[in-house]
């Protein structure tokens, strides 16, 4: 019996530590909204428009079942304010952050990001609906369907 309890602990901390990454705000700035990943719709689609998944079965097995329960137990976005004038989103992908310039007030917006050294493009668009806030991408010249985060604030 205490194997087991041990084993959970060890695998608690093991996925916090790998997950962990704290939020990298510059000391002139301040942290305005804080929203925690709540699930993720079809995550399949982005792991099947990613051309490198298709040469190892193993590893987009693992992505396609695993990645959407990882993200959703640690992935935040938070809304920075450095100054009037300027306002950011950063979202976590494990221990990774990225970022848009934009104001969570300025909602639905719509832009082009280019991920994996230039090599894919994503449309992304991020809009508020019903108190969620949802992260809609779409891997352009593949027909998988939307990818959509959604997010719910942390109070």
């Amino acid at each position: 019996m205490s194997f087991i309890f041990l084993l959970a602990i060890a695998s608690i901390l093991v996925f916090r530590i790998l997950t962990f990454a704290p939020i990298p705000v510059a000391d002139d700035c301040e942290l305005k909204e804080v929203w925690n990943l709540n699930r993720i719709d079809n995550f399949s689609g982005l792991i099947d428009g990613l051309d490198f998944y298709d040469e190892k079965p193993l590893i987009k097995f693992f992505a396609r079942n695993f990645y959407p329960l990882l993200l959703s137990n640690s992935q935040i976005l938070v809304s920075i304010e450095c100054n009037v004038a300027e306002r950011n989103i950063i979202w976590n992908f494990f221990r990774n952050w990225y970022g848009e310039k934009l104001d969570l007030n300025a909602l639905p917006v719509s832009f082009l990001v280019q991920r994996f050294n230039g090599s894919v493009d994503i449309e992304q668009k991020i809009y508020k609906d019903g108190g969620e806030l949802i992260r809609e991408i779409n891997v352009l010249e593949k027909d998988t369907g939307k990818i959509k985060f959604y997010y719910r604030k942390n109070e």
